[in-house]
């Protein structure tokens, strides 16, 4: 829970979290290309494509922001009481 804490406290403090997402989109990239993922125009698990294997830039706004999900699970996680973001 401390640890929760830390990293919720530390992302809140944040002035802007574009480079936080980008680092994450190139995280996942890496990882779905060690698996022999590719582009594809539609996500299809039998062939390994998918349509977010491209530079951050080109995701859509909503693409872009949603690893802030996961931060913002953490924070209300990380809060006593489960108090709203």
């Amino acid at each position: 829970p401390e640890s929760c804490a830390r990293a919720a406290e530390k992302w809140l403090a944040l002035p802007d979290r574009e480079d936080c997402r980008r680092c994450e989109h190139h995280r996942w990239m890496r990882f779905y290309a060690l698996y022999n993922w590719r582009y594809g125009p539609q996500k299809d698990v039998e062939r390994r494509l998918h349509p977010c294997l491209v530079p951050y830039a080109q995701l859509s706004l909503e693409d872009q922001e949603k690893d802030d999900n996961a931060w913002q699970l953490m924070v209300l996680l990380s809060r006593k009481g489960g108090d709203a973001v």
